[in-house]
Order: C-alpha cells, then sequence, then structure tokens
C-alpha cells in the first residue's frame, strides 16, 4: 500500500530572500508542523486501507527481490531523463544534477 499525495510550495531563491526573516520562519514552522501531520496521515491511510482489503478477503504477497532487480532492469530510468530534459529546458544543467543525485541517494537505501 501506498498514498502518494505531496504538496509542494515553491519559489525562486530570489523571492524568498526578498521576504521578512519573520514571514520565512512561519513558513518553516508551518513546513515542520504540517509535514509532521501529514506523515501521521499517510501511515493512517495505509494501514486502514490494507485492513479493509484484507476483511474484504484480499492478501498481500511479498514482492520477491530477485523480481524486483528484473523489473528494475527493465524499466527506462527516468531520474534520468527527467534530469536532462530539466537541463536543456532551463539551461542548467547543475541543478537538475543535484536534485537527481539527491534522489539516487535517497532511493539507494
Amino acid at each position: 500500500m501506498m498514498a502518494l499525495t505531496g504538496h509542494n510550495i515553491t519559489m525562486s531563491k530570489r523571492t524568498w530572500s526578498r521576504l521578512p526573516k519573520d514571514i520565512q520562519n512561519v513558513f518553516r514552522d508551518q513546513s515542520a508542523k504540517t509535514m509532521q501531520d501529514y506523515l501521521a496521515w499517510v501511515g493512517d491511510f495505509e494501514k486502514k486501507a490494507a485492513e479493509n482489503i484484507k476483511e474484504k478477503g484480499g492478501t498481500f504477497k511479498p514482492f520477491p527481490a530477485d523480481e524486483l532487480k528484473k523489473w528494475k532492469a527493465a524499466s527506462p530510468d527516468f531520474l534520468d531523463s527527467w534530469e536532462k530534459a530539466t537541463a536543456a529546458a532551463t539551461k542548467d544543467a547543475e541543478t537538475p544534477k543535484k536534485v537527481a543525485a539527491r534522489w539516487r541517494q535517497l532511493l539507494a537505501k
């Protein structure tokens, strides 16, 4: 089970730096609180969804690691495609490279 409905608020560094520090702190504070609430909601949602499926006769089976390796090997590298397309569209190769590197680091865990 996986619920994925993250929401972002983004702005340029220039706009961010123009905000007064107290307003920046409101964004930081509320972002941290929202993240905690959101993660709790996702965990609860997934738990209830799994229970509901089981109550209706559904079963869950682990996905074999060797099969997952096959799927990954056969799948296109969407992150690489995104990195190249974003670099071309923005004329900024460094930022998507950093973002992609961070995603690869997180996915390796």
